[in-house]
């Protein structure tokens, strides 16, 4: 039996064909999603009533469950996160009637959001004698603390008055935006270049915020009295407030209602929505660039929200 073999040539191109192959797989870069990507959209916590928990309709003196479903569309983590059941007490009542849940937001391992079921164990009181039926409402309130973040390459134009010679690497612009992956969101930031004279500046940074969802934002850090197990408890003053948690431009910066005052002034901070919408004004002290450049602007605001869902429990008398 003769025995098989390749020639000389044919080899040679079957060792082509795998060094091909080789550096085609070596050359081949999966795209990595970045974190960023999920850090869009209008959504954040979105929760809803189970289909038939509660039912449309109970007896009087019996048990029943309402359940809600839960889902972090946004792109930031919910930690102590609180579900506040509200219910007509001479008709219904319920224990406990407050929930706490934790959610990750959207990401590259929980593209659509982590989801969570919460459940509560109700039952119906005795209506009244001359009734055969009472209609009650069942309110679930969440309340959670959010964020909202953007980076964005700003210019600092040192040569406002147009008196040196030369091409600028770079022009001021205002920046508008749309969302940044949950209710509230930097929807513009308006940069405005002051000359102080001896080649000295101020830059003023004006950001502006929106509320574009369903529900009303809340100092982010009232949210157990926003959802108390008794019902909200929460002041006037502590409604539609939203924190500046950072502002960093090169060397200047804000964090946590704190800045190195010879850097940057943020006010008003807190800020306090009207008709849904605010704006914080950041001004940094006077410097001197040697030249226009291009830097990065990260900003990061801060906020509680609340938004609740009602649906009605038809009570019919027992036979």
């Amino acid at each position: 039996m003769k025995k098989a073999y390749l020639s000389k040539d044919r080899i040679i191109i079957i060792v082509s064909i795998i060094t091909v192959l080789l550096v085609a797989a070596c050359n081949k870069t999966d795209k990595i999603p970045n974190q960023d990507q999920y850090k869009k959209g209008e959504e954040g916590l979105v929760f809803d009533f189970i289909k038939g928990a509660p039912p449309e309709k109970v007896y009087e003196d019996s048990k029943f469950s309402i359940g809600l479903n839960l889902r972090n569309k946004g792109g930031y983590d919910i930690s102590h996160g609180i579900v506040v059941l509200g219910l007509e007490k001479d008709y219904m009542e319920a224990s406990p009637t407050k929930q706490t849940f934790d959610l990750k937001g959207k990401s590259l391992y929980s593209p659509a959001g982590d989801f969570a079921l919460l459940q509560f164990e109700a039952n119906t009181k005795l209506i009244e004698a001359m009734s055969e039926r009472h209609k009650s409402t069942v309110i679930a309130t969440s309340c959670y603390r959010y964020a909202a973040e953007t980076v964005q390459n700003v210019c600092i134009d040192a040569d406002v008055l147009q008196t040196r010679p030369g091409k600028k690497v770079c022009e001021v612009q205002d920046i508008t935006l749309t969302d940044q992956g949950g209710p509230l969101a930097i929807t513009k930031i308006e940069q405005r270049t002051i000359p102080k004279g001896d080649n000295k500046i101020q830059v003023e940074f004006t950001i502006m915020i929106t509320n574009k969802g369903k529900g009303s934002p809340v100092d982010a850090y009232a949210i157990d009295k926003a959802c108390g197990a008794s019902g909200p408890t929460l002041e006037d003053r502590y409604w539609n407030l939203v924190r500046l948690k950072m502002f960093k431009l090169s060397g200047v910066w804000f964090y946590n209602g704190i800045s190195d005052e010879s850097s940057v002034v943020c006010r008003p901070e807190p800020v306090r929505l009207e008709n849904n919408e605010g704006k914080i004004v950041c001004t940094t002290n006077e410097f001197s660039p040697d030249s226009s450049y291009v830097t990065q602007l990260m900003l990061q605001l801060e906020y509680g929200y609340v938004e609740s869902k009602s649906v009605v429990v038809e009570i019919m008398r027992k036979a």
